[in-house]
C-alpha cells in the first residue's frame, strides 16, 4: 500500500484508491470526493476542515482497537 506516501498535495480520489476506508472520514466531514483532481488540502480548505485532522481519522482508522 502507497499510504505512506500521501499526503495533502495528492488528490482525494488517490486517497480514495489507496486508502479505501478514507471515504466514511471524508463522507462524515463533508468533504466532497469528486473533486475533479483537486488536492485533499484544497478540498478540506474549501470544506473549513484541517486536513491534518482528516489524515490523523484516515490513519487512526486503520489501528487496531486496543485492548
Amino acid at each position: 500500500m502507497r499510504e505512506s506516501h500521501l499526503d495533502e498535495h495528492d488528490s482525494v480520489f488517490d486517497w480514495l484508491l489507496d486508502v479505501p476506508r478514507s471515504q466514511s472520514v471524508f463522507e462524515r466531514h463533508g468533504i466532497d470526493c469528486s473533486c475533479g483532481g483537486k488536492s485533499l488540502r484544497y478540498v478540506c480548505e474549501q470544506a473549513g476542515v484541517d486536513w491534518r485532522m482528516i489524515v490523523a481519522e484516515i490513519t487512526a482508522s486503520s489501528d487496531p482497537p486496543s485492548a
